[in-house]
């Protein structure tokens, strides 16, 4: 049984309320919050009529874009859960104030329910719904764990198997040594990638697929276009199309998953997805798109896409703009680390190298480590430009070349993480911001010292 604290009471937040209600043995208590108190009264007096009273049902006025307001009715009310339906640039007060008064946060336009300790969510929302129907089983309604949480829960044993397609964390997650020391706390690691990477020598079984040359699909890109990939060589080995091996892999835990080609994958996507809809290979490969992509939202089969989203207004209807609040970084210089590091790509190569690294001309462009230190700096350390220099944080220590100028102020400095012989990450901090979980990449504290 649980206490449910509802902000809003518009048209959607109305279907969401009827459900608490309806969940009688689920929310024994209601509150409905809103800048308008009136309509929070006026909603609640047909629940009252339409539920016989099973729910108690309260109401509330609060301003939604003030966190001492929130918090002041949280701990007045101390409800179990906080369903979020108020305007989306209001998302961030709402979360500070579930987290100061430690209530669980549901996003839900967003996110499934999920369970917890004290109760169960029993809603069935429409979409899960729908796939459900589509694949023949129940889905798990809880929230996954995020990705950079995963490596944590392996060292305390709350994760024993890790299945990763296609990514190499040892090369491209923040401090390198609690990554391998994850890798390396897990019962069993299977990796399904191209090469023999940093994070395959951890693995207990290597499943090899094949590059985009050696099969058929789409590529979607930050534009939203949809273009074909056609294979183009055929290399000697092992090497299996990833869905193949996906599609084993299902068929041997149990579910009886037929084999599909790219093209039936691209139909089942197109019909479970509306923005997807009207995309099949048949029609990227037509006359009509002339190999230009479609870009989505393509929402049916005559639609041409949507080369551009916003046009005279936004397409969710109003703009979300919202002030972002200051939060410092997790670590910053003192007396011991007197200079921030930040970390990124260069143009020769992608995240791991995995693939740029096996190129001769990119890696005679750049093939080694370095570091971007200022002037300033590096005068007062007596580094010359091309020195050999050690780069050490609290979490490791890497030597690396010093490449001096004014491309970074005095006090910062700058390095790539692709590089084996001094990769950035042994230094980088694993903290996590409280919203995306995202690491702390781009500032942690170092000193630099002649090697």
């Amino acid at each position: 049984m649980g206490r449910a604290l509802i902000i809003g009471c518009g048209g959607v937040a109305s279907v969401a309320i009827h459900k608490c209600c309806q969940n009688s043995e689920v929310f024994t208590d209601i509150m409905i919050a809103s800048r308008t108190k009136e309509k929070c009264d006026a909603l609640k007096a047909k629940l009252d009529t339409m539920y016989g009273g099973k729910t108690n049902i309260s109401t509330a006025k609060v301003n939604a874009d003030s966190v001492p307001e929130l918090v002041a009715l949280m701990k007045e009310y101390k409800p179990d859960v906080c369903l979020n339906l108020a305007l989306p640039y209001q998302d961030l007060t709402i979360m500070d104030a579930c987290l100061e008064c430690k209530v669980h946060y549901i996003d839900t336009a967003n996110y499934e329910p999920e369970d917890t300790a004290k109760f169960e969510y029993k809603w069935q929302w429409a979409y899960r719904e729908k796939f459900e129907k589509a694949w023949g089983v129940k889905l798990d309604p809880n929230i996954g764990t995020h990705a950079t949480d995963v490596f944590p829960k392996a060292i305390t044993g709350e994760i024993k198997g890790l299945y990763i397609y296609g990514e190499d964390p040892v090369v491209t997650d923040p401090d390198t040594t609690h990554i391998i020391k994850a890798l390396k706390s897990l019962d069993f690691f299977v990796l399904q990638e191209l090469f023999m990477t940093e994070t395959a020598q951890y693995a207990d079984v290597i499943l090899p697929g094949v590059s985009y040359a050696e099969k058929e699909g789409t590529f979607t890109n930050t534009e939203r276009r949809v273009q074909r990939v056609r294979k183009a060589v055929t290399v000697p080995g092992e090497m299996r199309l990833d869905t193949d091996i996906i599609i084993d892999l299902m068929n041997r835990m149990g579910y009886p998953q037929p084999h599909l080609t790219s093209a039936q994958i691209m139909d089942e996507i197109a019909s479970l997805t509306p923005s997807f809809a009207g995309i099949s290979h048949e029609r990227l490969d037509s006359e009509e798109v002339h190999g230009q992509g479609l870009q989505w939202p393509c929402t049916s089969k005559d639609h041409p896409g949507t080369p551009i989203m916003h046009v005279g207004k936004f397409s969710r209807g109003l703009g979300w703009f919202y002030p972002a609040k200051y939060v410092p970084s997790a670590e910053l210089p003192d007396d011991d680390y007197p200079i921030i590091l930040m970390t990124g790509r260069i143009l020769y190569h992608y995240t791991t190298r995995a693939m740029t690294g096996k190129t001769p001309e990119l890696m005679e462009i750049e093939g080694k480590s370095f570091i971007e230190m200022n002037i300033v700096d590096a005068d007062k350390l007596s580094i010359k430009n091309g020195d050999k220099v050690r780069v050490s944080s609290r979490r490791g220590s890497i030597e690396s070349t010093a490449r001096v100028g004014t491309k970074t102020s005095p006090g910062e400095s700058w390095m790539p993480f692709h590089f084996p012989d001094g990769n950035a990450n042994w230094l980088t901090n694993a903290a996590l911001d409280k919203y995306a979980r995202i690491p702390e990449y781009k500032v942690c504290a170092i000193k630099i010292e002649k090697a």
